[in-house]
């Protein structure tokens, strides 16, 4: 048997180290746990709930690229947004829901959608609309 790593203070081989409760790679090294995502401090749990992420950007009429040059994420981001996934990093978080109310209370206040505007200036135009709303 290969010596794998010591188990109470003794050498001992893969197959000993699965059979006492001792899990290792397959490479040898000991077995790592993955982090526990709850008691992370970058971690957090979010206020809004995401599954209606994809009808808030469709009533705003916001494209998924426009969504990612705002969030400043990937438009792959965007989808698992869309999907009801929620970012799960405190940082991205927090910018996405303050930009989330921003769009919410543009909705309601009938600044989103805009009209009377180009694909190419889109984001020029949806970036003021919001800028508006920053303070309030």
């Amino acid at each position: 048997m290969t010596e794998v790593g010591k188990v109470n203070g003794e050498w001992t081989s893969k197959k000993d180290a699965f059979h006492s409760g001792h899990r290792t790679t397959l490479q040898g090294r000991p077995h790592r746990p993955q982090l526990n995502k709850s008691k992370d401090p970058k971690m957090t749990k979010s206020t809004y709930d995401f599954t209606n992420f994809a009808a808030l950007l469709e009533k705003a009429d916001i494209s998924v690229d426009e969504a990612a040059k705002l969030f400043k994420v990937s438009r792959v981001t965007i989808y698992s947004w869309c999907n009801g996934h929620a970012p799960n990093q405190k940082l991205i978080l927090e910018t996405a829901e303050r930009l989330i109310k921003m769009i919410t209370r543009a909705i309601t206040a009938e600044d989103l959608p805009v009209m009377n505007y180009t694909r190419g200036d889109a984001h020029t135009k949806i970036t003021e609309v919001l800028r508006k709303h920053l303070s309030t």
